[in-house]
């Protein structure tokens, strides 16, 4: 017969409870393979049966009190990496607004410097033309000029034509 240890099942050792759980099956095992059957045995099948099941609810208990103190540890770290990828990511989204910001900034300036550009293109071009034009005028001005003294000599010279025609 296995001694039961005081305090059994809750202050065993899961090692110790485990081979008291195992000797007592073994027991009770062999209480029924005896030949004579008399009522002390069933009393102490039943004791046994008790005894048993008490060390293997326990160890069952320290398991799953293992499973969950496993299961919690799993679900924090979960939560600390759910929320290191949610920092991350809007640490991301942050970069990415001030990127595209500073992108429009940029696009802005480009855009500046060409209207900056045009105007001053304009302001050149605008300059070349009032240089043409005076020009033009200048030229204008001398082509009068010769196409009045072609016209004076070619109304001299009709004038010297009707001179010798006359008699």
């Amino acid at each position: 017969m296995c001694e039961i240890p005081k305090g059994f099942p809750s202050t065993t050792k899961l090692k110790e409870l485990k081979r008291i759980v195992c000797v007592l099956s073994e027991e009770l095992r062999k209480i029924g393979l005896e030949k004579s059957s008399a009522l002390p045995d069933i009393n102490r099948r039943a004791q046994l049966a008790a005894l048993i099941q008490l060390g293997e609810s326990e160890v069952q208990g320290r398991q799953n009190k293992y499973i969950s103190l496993f299961s919690g540890a799993v679900a924090i770290t979960s939560l600390v990496v759910a929320y290191s990828a949610l920092s991350v990511s809007e640490n991301t989204s942050k970069s990415s607004v001030r990127w595209e910001n500073k992108q429009i900034e940029i696009l802005q300036s480009i855009n500046q410097n060409i209207s900056d550009m045009s105007n001053n293109e304009n302001g050149i071009i605008k300059e070349e033309l009032n240089v043409i034009k005076s020009e033009i005028k200048k030229s204008e001005s001398k082509i009068i000029h010769e196409l009045n003294k072609i016209k004076t000599a070619n109304n001299k010279l009709k004038r010297d034509a009707k001179k010798r025609r006359a008699p």
